[in-house]
């Protein structure tokens, strides 16, 4: 929404009597309590009458959360009590007595299933808000990214992708940020190009998949592991999928389902060119005959090409 819009807080009822539900919060804030003149009343014993306040700061522009001398106290991210002033972002987690809210910039459900395997070997992450400054101060925010990382030959790529990927793809944002800034000093919202964001965003993501691959190369132990990771990365309200491997993104618009990523598989022609030129070779629609997707994170020894692959098996052993 523009800078004009009337600023919104939506709270998700995650426990409690009103689990399910939702709550808006606008300019004028709104109390919190067991008593039903507030206007966020809840029916939970645990609550004082009056309990925490939600409060908008117009020269902020944004929402703070306090506690108004409850008896239970209010408890933000689960991990203590606040009787100060806490602004509130996305991801954002209260709990008040029974009753817990979350702050959400999306609503979103994760389904997982282990398969034939005896191990879960994939991953998912969700991010509401990445929170990159240089971005902000563009009016390009919030920065959501998910993403799924489907591992094969073990769990180690896929774990490292999940600990790792979101923030490297957060510092090569902080760096384009950085650039517009340099290349537009004073630019306010709006004033920045979006073809320029694209190409900016879309070059610094995919420096940032490389270095990440690289890094996992260099210092894993257990480099052969691979992963898939289909990703996507919302600034503003502009949409970027970032896809390495045969995962795959849907978008879903107006009832109709669209494919976004594409499959990175040794049976496209491109990819197979791609292989050769690599020291690689493809037989059975499989890289080397062994690997189903011709892009991943990790799979050290399909990157390494025929040749060395050879040199690295003739090499002689200690003693």
């Amino acid at each position: 929404s523009g800078d004009d819009a009337e600023p919104a807080l939506f709270l998700e009822v995650t426990s409690g009597p009103l689990r399910g539900e939702r709550r808006r919060v606008g300019r004028e804030g709104a109390a919190l309590g067991r008593a039903t003149d507030n206007a966020i009343s809840v029916a939970d014993k645990e609550l004082s009458r009056r309990h925490s306040l939600v409060e908008y700061d117009r020269g902020r522009g944004a929402y703070f959360l306090c506690d108004v001398g409850s008896t239970n106290g209010t408890y933000m991210q689960l991990v203590g009590p606040y009787a100060n002033s806490y602004k509130l972002t996305f991801s954002d987690h209260i709990l008040v007595g029974r009753t817990g809210f979350s702050i959400n910039r999306f609503d979103y459900g994760v389904s997982e299933e282990i398969g034939r395997r005896p191990n879960m070997e994939d991953k998912s992450i969700i991010i509401q808000d990445l929170g990159i400054e240089h971005l902000y101060q563009l009016g390009m925010g919030p920065q959501s990214f998910v993403a799924v990382y489907d591992g094969h030959g073990g769990a180690h790529a896929s774990n490292y992708l999940w600990r790792h990927l979101h923030l490297n793809v957060s510092e090569a944002l902080e760096k384009v940020g950085q650039e517009i800034q340099a290349a537009h000093p004073g630019a306010g919202p709006g004033a920045v190009p979006a073809r320029l964001l694209d190409e900016l965003v879309a070059a610094g993501v995919a420096r940032c998949f490389r270095r990440t691959d690289e890094h996992y190369l260099n210092t894993s132990d257990n480099p052969q592991c691979g992963s898939t990771a289909t990703t996507v990365l919302i600034i503003g309200n502009r949409f970027y999928n970032f896809n390495v491997g045969d995962s795959r993104t849907l978008l879903c618009r107006n009832g109709k389902v669209r494919l976004v990523s594409q499959d990175h598989k040794p049976s496209r022609e491109d990819e197979t060119e791609r292989i050769k030129k690599a020291g690689g070779f493809v037989i059975h629609k499989r890289v080397m005959g062994e690997l189903a997707v011709s892009r991943a994170f990790g799979d050290k020894e399909f990157k390494m090409g025929l040749q060395a692959i050879l040199n690295e098996e003739g090499r002689p052993g200690p003693g």
